[in-house]
């Protein structure tokens, strides 16, 4: 796609897109992605990302599908993007005695979404 033209043509590649709570996985999300037409023959953004985790807590209302890497996996078969990574974790987050695994805050908080962000930085 012509938006994507500048980043590709540069060679600079977004190296770590961090997803939370699965927000590409839902289906009505997907249907309406600007790219995200199945009758395409290719949605997906090429070459402008490097690694993308992915990152889903148990019991997330909202995580109805938590992995990226089978519904995304034509950027992968098309070398669009070096990794999809999938991690499911556990979101503590309490707020007036009510959970809610959703919120960032907890998100945030991870461990394992600290690590990634870090190494990233790095």
């Amino acid at each position: 796609m012509s938006e994507y033209s500048d980043v590709q043509a540069s060679g600079n590649k977004v190296n770590l897109w961090m997803t939370l709570g699965c927000p590409l996985g839902e289906a009505g999300v997907k249907r309406n992605l600007y790219d995200g037409d199945e009758r395409k023959s290719d949605k997906h953004p090429r070459k402008i990302i490097k690694d993308w985790a992915n990152v889903a807590a148990k019991n997330d209302f909202v995580a109805h599908d938590s992995s990226m890497k089978d519904d995304y996996r034509g950027m992968l078969t098309n070398g669009y993007i070096d990794s999809i990574t999938d991690k499911k974790i556990y979101n503590c987050f309490v707020f007036k005695g009510k959970s809610n695994p959703h919120k960032s805050y907890d998100y945030l908080a991870h461990t394992y979404v600290g690590m990634r962000i870090a190494d990233w930085i790095k």
